[in-house]
């Protein structure tokens, strides 16, 4: 067994986070954990290619499920704005027919998408602090 000696270095907290996430992940505590990712980085920066570890795998294949689920996220962002386009439209449109100023169709049409898009917003941010209910 090799001889350990003690070092020490300061990270920052989303940096504990993700090692206590690792160290779970596979049962180990804080320090248990904390060696692990000290060893395998050390060893990356010395032999590059070398760590081949299944934790290494486990990585890629968490940043590929990261990868596909933005693509989704894009798709789906894409989707509503398309549709929210369409509704505007329609909107506009439909309010049209009858008013012989479409500035003020616009204008009002604008004040209404504002304080709609403000209240969404608003219980966007209300549900990401709190979690949905």
């Amino acid at each position: 067994m090799t001889s350990r000696h003690p070092f020490s270095i300061r990270i920052s907290l989303s940096q504990k986070a993700m090692i206590e996430a690792y160290g779970a992940a596979l049962g180990l505590d804080l320090y248990q954990a904390g060696v692990r990712v000290f060893e395998a980085g050390l060893a990356s920066l010395v032999m590059p290619g070398a760590v081949t570890t299944s934790t290494g795998n486990d990585l890629i294949d968490a940043l590929g499920d990261i990868s596909a689920t933005v693509r989704r996220m894009e798709a789906i962002t894409d989707r509503a704005l398309f549709t929210a386009v369409c509704a505007y439209v329609y909107a506009q449109r439909t309010a049209l027919k009858g008013e012989a100023d479409p500035s003020k169709i616009n204008q009002a049409l604008a004040a209404e998408a504002a304080e709609a898009y403000q209240r969404q917003k608003t219980l966007a941010q209300k549900t990401q602090v709190s979690g949905p209910s």
